[in-house]
């Protein structure tokens, strides 16, 4: 095991030690789901951003849903629980947290993956499968880090959320969070539900393009600071926001394509 964070149990973890993850995962649901609106708004309020919701959420139908988002700061998980359901998982690598953000992860509805073990990363992606089959439903960030590069409006996201909803029949649903430094508002914007069915796809394609529109909603936004140098100053005020974050760690899962 890789994990060195004794707070947060993957399912590959809970199952090496002979515990059920299913159970284990569905067990604390209920409760956690109605601690829910505490939890986020008092994690909100210490992000001290806004969220402003620029386009309301539209689902195809009442199958399960896989969010995703692009990915550049900690307020990014706070920020995803106010878009979606209470009982979603949303989906953390396991990593160095301030000890409030462990409680606001664990008192919420989280499944951890720990993102340096490939054992640990396809057992997820089974485990993810089998849990959508049984109805529910997840959030994650497929660029799996902080994007913190100068020269790019999304980094390269790994494909596994399309197979997970492909073989799930799950419906994807991108979201773009786009910040402005200056008013403290953090926008969200949702593009339209994807669903595959039985539709052959070629992955590296799908999954770029899906990227791009992600990428083309950042690049129009009235928000968006650009990239060079100021996206450069606005990394260095992102990192002084979250000490706690362990650069050449995370930045190293960036190089791990898929």
């Amino acid at each position: 095991m890789t994990n060195n964070y004794s707070y947060e149990k993957t399912p590959y973890m809970l199952y090496s030690e002979g515990i059920n993850p299913i159970e284990k995962l569905e067990s604390g649901i209920r409760f956690k789901s109605k601690i829910s609106n505490l939890m986020i708004s008092s994690a909100i309020k210490q992000g001290r951003y806004k969220v402003v919701q620029d386009n309301p959420l539209k689902l195809k139908d009442d199958r399960p849903v896989i969010y995703i988002a692009n990915h550049t700061r900690f307020q990014d998980g706070p920020v995803m629980r106010t878009q979606i359901p209470n009982e979603t998982y949303l989906l953390v690598g396991t990593q160095k947290l301030r000890m409030i953000d462990k409680l606001f992860f664990n008192a919420t509805v989280t499944m951890y993956v720990d993102r340096s073990s490939k054992e640990d990363r396809k057992y997820a992606k089974d485990f993810i499968i089998k849990m959508l089959n049984r109805g529910h439903s997840f959030a994650c960030f497929p660029e799996v880090t902080w994007n913190l590069t100068s020269d790019q409006l999304m980094m390269p996201m790994k494909w596994g959320y399309i197979i997970e909803a492909k073989e799930a029949d799950a419906q994807i649903v991108p979201m773009v969070f786009v910040y402005d430094i200056n008013k403290k508002e953090c926008h969200v914007t949702h593009l339209n539900p994807i669903i595959y069915s039985n539709q052959k796809i070629d992955l590296n394609e799908e999954n770029e393009r899906i990227r791009n529109e992600m990428g083309q909603v950042i690049l129009n936004h009235p928000s968006f600071v650009g990239l060079g140098i100021n996206k450069q100053n606005t990394i260095h005020d992102i990192l002084n926001e979250y000490p706690y974050y362990e650069y050449d760690k995370e930045q190293s899962y960036v190089l791990n394509k898929k």
